[in-house]
């Protein structure tokens, strides 16, 4: 998972995959002012609200964010009242679950969910809110 804000808009991907390898993509446009940090929280705390929708009974999170992970799991003081209740309320989802690990990764192995976010952080008024995904297996022309 990843979230981002800009002046254009905010936004986060996350994919969720499970022990068989198979792929969930999220893109999620938050339509409100938030700053990045706060949005990484907001990425993280919807990436649990769906998981738990899914029934998800265990949960391993990686994110590139290194502030918001320690937060998370409690190396990192807080200081800021509002990011205190983010962390406040993803502890309250965690109990939701048997395991939930909260790991940082590297910016260049979450290149997916930046992808993801750049889609949806980026105005496009002219696009309906709903994109649609084709993908061609085949040239549309006949090359013989």
């Amino acid at each position: 998972m990843d979230g981002d804000a800009s002046k254009e808009g905010s936004g986060a991907g996350l994919i969720l995959t499970n022990p068989e390898d198979n792929k969930v993509t999220h893109a999620l446009r938050f339509d409100f002012e938030t700053s990045n940090n706060k949005v990484e929280y907001e990425a993280l705390l919807s990436r649990l609200r769906i998981a738990c929708k899914m029934e998800v009974k265990n949960l391993r999170v990686m994110n590139d964010s290194m502030l918001v992970t320690k937060k998370v799991n409690g190396t990192y003081d807080m200081k800021n009242t509002r990011m205190k209740k983010y962390v406040a309320d993803v502890s309250e989802m965690a109990a939701s679950f048997e395991s939930l690990i909260v790991e940082q990764i590297k910016r260049r192995e979450n290149r997916c969910t930046d992808a993801l976010i750049k889609l949806v952080a980026t105005t496009y008024s002219h696009f309906s809110k709903k994109v649609l995904l084709e993908i061609l297996s085949s040239r549309i022309i006949d090359e013989s």
